[in-house]
């Protein structure tokens, strides 16, 4: 690989950091805004997309099959669970004035309950769990693809078959939907890993705009078919599945940029662990604040705009206060 090559693959990619952002928009969107057509298949790929670029950046962790890296991750998502999950607790046990502890249960169990997106760290840690176990287990390359392949392939057909939706149906509504969709996100963590360890051996610069352009193509063939998926909890079917993959295919191979603008982006991008874990109590708090001064929005646009703004600030804020344990809420 030339020297060119090397420094692109170093080089901070700008258009991960702006995929961040639109996908944390994104999850606004889908609490708090309704849509149908191309916009509303948009918003069902934003948490799918999220664990393909999850598993895309950690590769190189699980690669080192390191014990004390693997405990450090979890460490980094156990700590905004259960400080979100307290703070929700504490405010929504004043509100309702009574203590949530049957709430709080679910919440620390399955993150979906008090704040029901927590869900989705629950299951980054659970993957993780489950794929660092095989990378451990399976020390020849070709083995680990082997059983990486075999756990797809079972997500898979779990899915179509109605045995995840049936299996997990079974179970309290507060767990059903949490843990049945771990069976609908590995999949999408499997091809993060596979893109992360096959990109550098194919990737040349000069095929970016192709490859973007074939990520698009592929995101319209997924929306085109997004009517043939099976029963699931959301996010379930091959079409989803293509399209999130293309849409951070499309952010991945955009072409880097280091001006001010790029700069401000990345450092943006960092709060988007921030924002997914507020946006709810933003939300619900900007809404009866609204409400109280008789200011409406009935589902527009703007208002999921002004909650992820409001989201960021307040990120960023918590941000500034000279505690590591807080920055790692948000950050």
């Amino acid at each position: 690989m030339d020297t060119d090559k090397k420094a692109e693959l170093k080089r901070y990619n700008s258009g991960i950091s702006i995929l961040r952002l639109v996908l944390s928009f994104l999850i606004v969107l889908c609490h708090f805004y309704y849509a149908q057509g191309i916009l509303g298949f948009l918003m069902i790929t934003a948490v799918p997309s999220f664990m393909f670029l999850s598993f895309y950046l950690i590769y190189p962790l699980l690669k080192q099959k390191s014990n004390c890296k693997f405990l450090q991750r979890i460490g980094r998502l156990l700590i905004p669970h259960f400080f979100w999950g307290g703070v929700y607790f504490i405010i929504m046990s004043c509100v309702e004035n009574r203590l949530l502890m049957k709430e709080l249960k679910w919440q620390i169990f399955a993150g979906s309950s008090i704040n029901s997106p927590q869900w989705f760290l629950i299951n980054q840690m659970i993957i993780t769990g489950i794929l660092f176990g095989v990378f451990k287990i399976c020390r020849q390359p070709m083995n680990r693809k082997l059983t990486l392949c075999l756990i797809f392939v079972i997500c898979i057909v779990l899915q179509y078959s109605g045995l995840n939706y049936a299996v997990c149906s079974l179970f309290p509504k507060e767990v059903s939907a949490a843990y049945g969709r771990i069976c609908e996100m590995i999949p999408m963590a499997c091809l993060g890993i596979a893109y992360a360890a096959y990109r550098n051996k194919i990737f040349v610069l000069d095929k970016k705009i192709v490859l973007c352009g074939a990520a698009i193509v592929t995101f319209l063939i997924g929306y085109y078919f997004s009517a043939y998926r099976p029963k699931g909890f959301a996010y379930q079917g091959i079409p989803i599945l293509i399209a999130s993959v293309a849409l951070c295919i499309a952010f991945i191979e955009l072409p880097g940029f280091h001006n001010l603008i790029g700069n401000l982006i990345n450092q943006l991008s960092k709060y988007t662990l921030g924002i997914y874990c507020v946006h709810i109590l933003v939300g619900n708090s900007l809404r009866v604040a609204l409400e109280n001064i008789n200011i409406t929005f009935h589902m527009q646009i703007l208002f999921p705009v002004l909650i992820w703004i409001s989201s960021m600030v307040l990120s960023v804020g918590i941000s500034f206060i000279p505690m590591k344990l807080l920055k790692r809420t948000v950050m």
